[in-house]
């Protein structure tokens, strides 16, 4: 979690280790090549893993498609991939990701938000307008914090009701978007 916070006491422990080692190896009286040698190795393989884990934080997308990888059911992990690949411009490869963190955690707005747009994109306005009444939904009890994500909700709302010619509807929710933006 907060990794940061164990930097200065790992540094006792470390020097525990060192002392630790000296000593054993005091007591067994073994060659004086063998623990500079063992020492060699280990940080050899700790530069490996090193690297390892260095090339995973290359780009956004890399990290990501690596914690779904190792955790299961990442939801945020599948939000953020859908976010970047939103941002590249790829919404086709984004809606997969949008879709399993919608069903691993359905509480949470911001990928039912993305799927309305994609469906309303795609002319199915009942789907969109479905995913939008859960963002308002879900927004709810938040609306003073949340007057962006609900005003992209009802604007994009607005959008479906006029593909599917309700005018009536339309304005209600650009008004109500005007609202919601305006708190």
């Amino acid at each position: 979690m907060a990794d940061r916070y164990a930097y200065l006491p790992l540094i006792g422990l470390f020097i525990a280790v060192c002392w630790g080692v000296a000593a054993w190896e005091r007591q067994r009286h073994l060659s004086r090549i063998w623990l500079p040698t063992s020492a060699v190795v280990v940080l050899l393989l700790l530069m490996l893993a090193a690297r390892r884990q260095v090339n995973y934080w290359s780009d956004d997308l890399t990290l990501w498609t690596h914690s779904t990888q190792v955790i299961r059911n990442n939801w945020k992990a599948e939000n953020m991939i859908g976010e970047i690949l939103l941002r590249d411009r790829d919404s086709e490869g984004a809606i997969s990701h949008f879709r399993a963190a919608a069903v691993m955690e359905p509480r949470f707005p911001f990928p039912h938000l993305h799927i309305g747009i994609y469906e309303e994109e795609h002319r199915h306005p009942y789907a969109a307008i479905e995913q939008f009444n859960r963002v308002l939904e879900l927004t709810q009890k938040d609306a003073d914090r949340t007057p962006v994500l609900r005003g992209t909700a009802l604007v994009h709302m607005s959008f479906a009701y006029n593909e599917l010619g309700d005018f009536a509807s339309q304005e209600r929710y650009l008004n109500m978007a005007a609202q919601a933006e305006q708190h």
